[in-house]
């Protein structure tokens, strides 16, 4: 520790001089000015990644030797080493005229024969009707009928659809319900099995 140390730690806090002190008599901070902004030069349009690959593909074929040769389909030199390379190449597989999938519908079935009837072809994808007016593109899928109704029938529900809660009867009531069931069947009986002439045979008996 040198002397000049010890004199500055032996002087009380009172007498020593501010941090800052000294500051004051320095020279100011000349700054530059401020230059106006020059506009940036636009930014190059960021490229998606087919149109990325088409460019490519352009320009290699403006560069290209004319003596390669080039492909009937997508008019592209092929330069790769194999005919299959070129063919799953990105640029020929979009230049592939679009297949759809064969249609899950039976042939065999009612709508399909109308249909095709009236100039209905599947393989177009297309409905019937003039152009832009496409109508229906399926047939008419056939729903069964299990109900013995006819067409067009509403049935109505009875009560409203509620159900009635069965009421308890004693035994007074049970033998009057119990008469008047066998009386109805006895009359229901009459309606589909009477005979007229066993009728007045047996009143003549009588």
């Amino acid at each position: 520790m040198t002397d000049s140390e010890d004199e500055a730690g032996e002087v009380p806090l009172q007498f020593k001089k501010p941090f800052s002190s000294g500051l004051r008599n320095r020279k100011p901070i000349e700054f530059a000015p401020a230059t106006e902004d020059v506009p940036a030069a636009p930014a190059k349009p960021r490229l998606t990644l087919p149109k990325g690959y088409l460019s490519n593909a352009y320009s290699k074929l403006a560069k290209s030797d004319p003596s390669t040769p080039v492909c009937d389909v997508c008019k592209e030199p092929i330069t790769e080493a194999t005919a299959t390379a070129h063919n799953l190449s990105i640029v020929h597989q979009i230049s592939l005229p679009v297949t759809h999938p064969p249609l899950a519908i039976d042939r065999k079935s009612k709508g399909f024969s109308l249909m095709a009837k009236h100039g209905w072809d599947p393989e177009e994808r297309k409905g019937l009707g003039a152009k832009g007016m496409e109508g229906r593109a399926y047939p008419v899928k056939a729903v069964p009928k299990h109900d013995t109704v006819g067409l067009g029938v509403k049935l109505d529900k009875v009560d409203g659809g509620r159900v009635k809660k069965l009421q308890n009867m004693n035994a007074k009531q049970a033998q009057k319900h119990s008469r008047e069931e066998k009386r109805r069947a006895q009359k229901l009986h009459d309606e589909f099995y009477r005979n007229d002439e066993v009728n007045k045979y047996l009143s003549d008996l009588r």
